[in-house]
């Protein structure tokens, strides 16, 4: 049994949105990581300037929702009703989630 469904969604800018969001309404969304491990100041150094563009796309664009069992039933209606609130939808392949909320300019990598 998963307890966070992960969603990739298309930047850091929808992510930190719909995590303001689910906060205020106290969804328990997760931002699970805050920068890519080559940029945490402590560590860094390790890296020797090496960058890792995809680990800061999942950084930047991963959102978790809580899926685990103690879950109500309002708190899923809750998660959808926002998802839907700020018109945010994933279509039939389960590819990335696709804003389309006007206040969100969407970008591609």
């Amino acid at each position: 049994c998963y307890l966070r469904l992960p969603l990739m969604l298309d930047d850091r800018a929808t992510r930190d949105l719909l995590y303001d969001y689910g906060f205020a309404q106290g969804l328990g969304l997760g931002r699970m990581y805050p920068s890519a491990i080559n940029e945490i100041e402590e560590i860094k150094s390790c890296f020797d300037g090496e960058s890792y563009p995809a680990a800061k796309a999942v950084a930047d664009r991963l959102i978790t929702l809580p899926t685990h069992h103690l879950l109500m039933q309002r708190d899923k209606e809750a998660v959808c009703g926002l998802l839907a609130s700020l018109e945010i939808s994933c279509g039939r392949d389960n590819e990335c989630l696709k804003p389309r909320h006007p206040v969100v300019e969407a970008t591609q990598e």
